[in-house]
């Protein structure tokens, strides 16, 4: 058995896959197997995907017979992984060499650990740097501020660090079932292991993402954006109560889950805007 299962949830996405697939056939850490899961593409993604299957016995194909829908296919990956670690991989992405390894190395030094990143750089679509994203550790000694500011700096990416198998199936079955909503899954699913202070970070290795712009024909309507909302900080708070803290730390997190909540999903100003230009029946923005 591999120590490091890589799931790769693809759907239509030829253009990219090839770079991504060749960037995880030749990281340094090498004992990995590697899950492609095809969502039904109308493109080439499950030949490109196949062609490595058949070139290297750690790649392993996997193809829905109808599209499940992207949280569904994510969600496969990780049920079919059979290695105590486990990572996603966006089907748009590479990382450097030494990416699994310098991850692989944190869980090594930290046993308990369950959530190891590393640097990301995120490219805007011509290819020019957008931003650059590092975990960012708060020394506060109260526990709720520095668990909260964590919270509030964490990017969505960091789903894509090596995690805990276990504890990642446990906290993603969760979400799964509490939040029905595609839209900042990724943030709830990293949420329990912000609360748990079980992450940890290295910058001597980087992921290299593209930043997607929302398709106008799957902006969410206010409607949405308010139930978005609601549902994300209900369940934000049922991860928050399901922990110990002093009075003080509680009455602290509650105020955190709403700013993440208000930071993660759409900010009350952003839905009331949205609200006003649709009623006067101006394009949205």
């Amino acid at each position: 058995m591999a120590r490091i299962t890589v799931g790769v949830p693809v759907y239509n996405g030829a253009a990219t896959l090839r770079a991504c697939l060749t960037c995880l056939r030749d990281q340094s850490f090498r004992d990995i197997e590697v899950l492609i899961s095809d969502n039904c593409s109308q493109d080439d993604s499950a030949v490109i995907a196949e062609e490595f299957v058949q070139a290297d016995p750690r790649f392993r194909l996997i193809r829905q017979r109808e599209n499940v829908g992207a949280r569904r296919n994510f969600a496969s990956l990780l049920a079919a992984a059979s290695a105590p670690l486990f990572m996603w991989r966006a089907d748009d992405a590479i990382s450097d060499p030494n990416y699994i390894e310098s991850l692989q190395a944190l869980h090594e030094r930290e046993p308990d650990l369950v959530l190891a990143v590393g640097g990301e750089l995120i490219n805007n679509a011509d290819g020019t740097l957008w931003r650059a994203v590092a975990f960012e550790p708060s020394d506060s000694p109260i526990k709720a501020i520095r668990i909260g500011r964590e919270m509030l700096a964490a990017h969505a990416n960091f789903i894509y660090g090596l995690w805990n198998r276990d504890y990642l199936r446990q906290a993603h079955g969760f979400v799964m079932a509490h939040y029905p909503h595609l839209w900042a899954w990724d943030h709830m699913t990293v949420l329990p292991v912000l609360l748990d202070e079980k992450i940890a970070s290295t910058s001597d290795t980087r992921l290299i993402s593209s930043l997607h712009e929302t398709r106008e024909g799957t902006r969410p309507s206010v409607p949405q954006m308010v139930a978005i909302r609601r549902s994300f900080r209900h369940v934000a708070g049922l991860f928050v109560q399901a922990r110990r803290w002093s009075l003080a730390d509680s009455l602290l997190m509650q105020l955190y889950v709403y700013r993440y909540a208000n930071l993660k999903t759409f900010r009350f100003f952003k839905v009331l805007r949205r609200a006003i230009r649709d009623r006067l029946g101006m394009a949205s923005k």
